[in-house]
């Protein structure tokens, strides 16, 4: 099973990405083969709909390449003016239904202020018009929030929702998989 991360945080100090990589770590330690695809390190050019078909970016490919692979996904962005980043929307423009349709999506969101639910709605609303399945337990992670040197949270509380996350995504990604090869076969 292969679950694929997307931090769609450009910040060199990300909430965002500890958050999806908090997700992530834990699906490993559950037996997941787990990639994360960082736009910090691989940046994507900007969305253009005339050129979806032309992949010639590496990046583009790359990107396109892992989500079509992917049995569940962690998709993580950051809150500016009460919305997903501009930098993590323009990555999902590359993408579509076909990397989405059936798996489970869990979703995480970084803010300065106390919640960033706004995203997570708006994030939640684009996956399911994709037709993926969103995970139940969201990860909103407060501007306050302190991780240890390891990546973990602080605070136990957060530390045990970030599990759960990945706990609910994998056994939805298993549940997920077994029921696209049975469709398929149809």
């Amino acid at each position: 099973m292969r679950i694929v991360g997307l931090n769609g945080s450009l910040s060199s100090t990300s909430n965002t990405y500890k958050g999806v990589k908090a997700v992530l770590d834990h699906a490993a330690e559950h037996g997941a083969e787990t990639v994360l695809f960082d736009l910090r390190d691989t940046p994507l050019p900007l969305f253009h709909p005339e050129r979806r078909d032309q992949l010639a970016d590496e990046n583009v490919y790359r990107f396109i390449s892992l989500m079509d692979e992917a049995d569940g996904i962690v998709l993580g962005s950051p809150e500016y003016h009460n919305m997903m980043g501009g930098a993590f929307k323009n990555a999902l423009e590359w993408v579509g239904g076909r990397q989405f349709k059936n798996k489970p999506v869990a979703l995480i969101s970084a803010t300065g202020g106390p919640s960033s639910m706004t995203t997570l709605s708006a994030m939640q609303s684009m996956v399911r018009s994709l037709h993926g399945w969103v995970v139940p337990v969201f990860g909103s992670i407060p501007g306050t929030t302190e991780f240890k040197p390891n990546g973990e949270f602080r605070d136990p509380a957060m530390q045990l929702r970030f599990m759960t996350i990945g706990a609910e995504l994998i056994e939805l990604s298993k549940l997920l998989k077994q029921r696209r090869q049975d469709w398929e076969q149809r």
